[in-house]
């Protein structure tokens, strides 16, 4: 059975997508860098990168939530946590 668009198919079938060239673009980092802090014995998590900072400005408020980088983990993303050393 030939439809009256076959021409049509034939031709599509025949190009083919041009190359792409090549960028010199760095592809974006999928790590987010996190500070954790203890405050008052509570553990805060602070941006550190602008991926980071990305999430926070979705979430609001000033630091990560627990939740929010259970759902950036969850999104393909790496969670790297720099955390102070601790004073005595």
């Amino acid at each position: 059975m030939t439809t009256h668009l076959q021409p049509v198919f034939d031709l599509i079938k025949d190009i083919t997508p041009p190359a792409r060239e090549s960028t010199d673009k760095p592809r974006r980092s999928r790590i987010v860098e996190v500070a954790v802090k203890n405050q008052y014995g509570s553990l805060r998590f602070y941006p550190a990168n602008a991926i980071a900072f990305s999430f926070l400005r979705i979430q609001g408020g000033r630091t990560l939530s627990q939740d929010t980088l259970k759902y950036v983990k969850e999104l393909g993303y790496q969670v790297k946590f720099n955390q102070e050393e601790v004073r005595i």
